[in-house]
């Protein structure tokens, strides 16, 4: 315990919302960079552009964003995980194993004879993405059973799971379907990384290391192709569906507080710019053949509305937390993993440099979109509960209270249900570190809702 507090007591030196929010943006925009260049869709690099891109990610994104973000989220949890064994000790691996990647990091960067070890971080952070998003998965699909049929819990189990198999399967598909052929190069060969040269004799190629002196090869044989193929073509729509759904769904509760075109905006923008990428890029990704030619106005397309689907969840979470007060730093810090968990999926591991530093921030990523989700849903749920017991207790006082004059009743109504409400948040508040999201003005106008619906009915029988 005291050890976990000098933990946070480092984290929280320094924490700001606005300035972690802007160092998410700033973020946002090297992960992009990273993308683009390791994919070679858009940017070409050459050893200077690499070396700026790499120092960027490692300094901004595994030291400045990687302690802003973590010292945010300790700050905003510290209740929640006081509550959780299993939180506190997610916080604290996910902490310990980030800074120690960081000091690896700035070795490699200071040493680049380390780079060919960079790849063991990769297997680190997805390990322990898949882990931590399994374990909210379970948890989440064990509410949802509990629950009365709760569906913006389904959606994000859902969406937890796909998450957690996208990722693994991702890993997999790198770790055991790709072989690794070395050859010497020819004399005078100029140093060069080549991306997704197209399908050979051999299989598909997916990189070329060229080196002076040993020109290295990442190929997916022929015989694995369908597996490589169907692997990174089938949980990924799925995973960013059911996110979307869940977003959706979420949203549609706190449609009044957003308003109707900022609700509708946010959620048709989103899959309108997956559909869009996604087809746009389907034949050449599918076919695994020359005979669809990949131009680069599709790469164009699909990469923009790659990036721009990531940042539009990150938009709609951050608009959403603008509008609500007790768990806006909840949805803040699930909008930075949102905004960020998607970019650095598509960044390609097998940059060495830049590009695996990029892709491994997926673990901070992962731990900051589940924590944040996670804390919101029980908000939410509490909600749900708060709503029941104002009907409830509504109903109870209009039975007791109905020969007393309209005025009185409605005065003495509110008075009680508010004072019975008022307790039960506390409890709630008490047992699980998380406030209900729901606000005095709000309870008000359900109320107030509830009472019309009552007497209506009662005068329609």
């Amino acid at each position: 315990m005291y050890a976990t507090a000098m933990l946070d007591r480092t984290l929280q030196i320094f924490t700001n919302r606005k300035i972690t929010i802007i160092v998410s943006w700033i973020l946002v925009g090297i992960l992009s960079i990273d993308l683009l260049s390791s994919r070679q869709t858009t940017l070409q690099f050459d050893a200077n552009l690499e070396t700026i891109y790499f120092v960027l990610t490692v300094i901004i994104g595994w030291g400045i964003a990687s302690w802003l973000f973590l010292g945010y989220t300790s700050k905003a949890t510290a209740h929640l995980r006081a509550k959780s064994k299993l939180l506190t000790f997610m916080h604290v691996v996910v902490t310990l194993i980030q800074f120690s990647l960081l000091v690896f990091f700035l070795t490699v960067m200071l040493n680049r004879s380390y780079e060919f070890l960079t790849w063991n971080a990769n297997i680190i952070t997805s390990v322990v993405a898949t882990t931590i998003l399994g374990a909210f998965s379970i948890k989440f699909f064990s509410w949802y059973r509990r629950s009365s049929k709760n569906f913006v819990i389904l959606f994000y189990a859902l969406a937890t799971a796909m998450l957690t198999i996208t990722i693994a399967t991702d890993l997999g598909a790198k770790q055991f379907l790709i072989q690794i052929v070395e050859e010497k190069s020819l004399p005078g060969t100029i140093p060069a990384e080549k991306y997704l040269l197209g399908v050979t004799d051999q299989g598909r190629i997916i990189k070329k290391d060229i080196g002076s002196e040993t020109t290295t090869t990442y190929i997916v044989p022929t015989g694995f192709i369908p597996a490589y193929q169907w692997l990174h073509q089938i949980p990924p729509p799925l995973a960013y569906m059911f996110t979307w759904a869940a977003v959706a769904l979420t949203f549609r509760h706190y449609r009044k507080k957003m308003g109707n075109l900022t609700f509708w905006f946010l959620i048709s923008i989103i899959p309108g710019l997956y559909i869009l990428g996604d087809a746009s890029n389907i034949f050449p990704d599918f076919m695994f053949d020359d005979l669809v030619p990949q131009t680069k106005i599709m790469n164009y397309i699909y990469r923009a509305a790659t990036i721009g689907g990531n940042i539009m969840f990150g938009i709609a979470f951050f608009a959403l937390g603008n509008k609500i007060a007790p768990i806006r730093d909840y949805l803040f810090i699930a909008a930075i993993g949102l905004a960020t968990i998607g970019i650095e999926h598509e960044t390609m591991a097998l940059q060495q440099t830049f590009g695996v530093a990029a892709h491994s921030l997926l673990m901070l990523s992962t731990y900051l979109f589940t924590i944040g989700l996670y804390a919101a849903a029980i908000s939410i749920s509490q909600d749900a509960s708060l709503r029941q017991l104002i009907k409830k207790s509504a109903r109870d006082e209009l039975l007791l209270l109905g020969s007393i004059g309209e005025g009185q009743v409605k005065q003495e109504i509110e008075r009680k249900v508010l004072s019975i409400v008022k307790s039960q948040y506390a409890t709630l508040v008490q047992e699980t570190g998380v406030r209900p999201s729901i606000e005095d003005s709000d309870i008000k106008q359900y109320l107030d809702q509830v009472v019309k619906e009552i007497k209506e009915s009662k005068t329609n029988t």
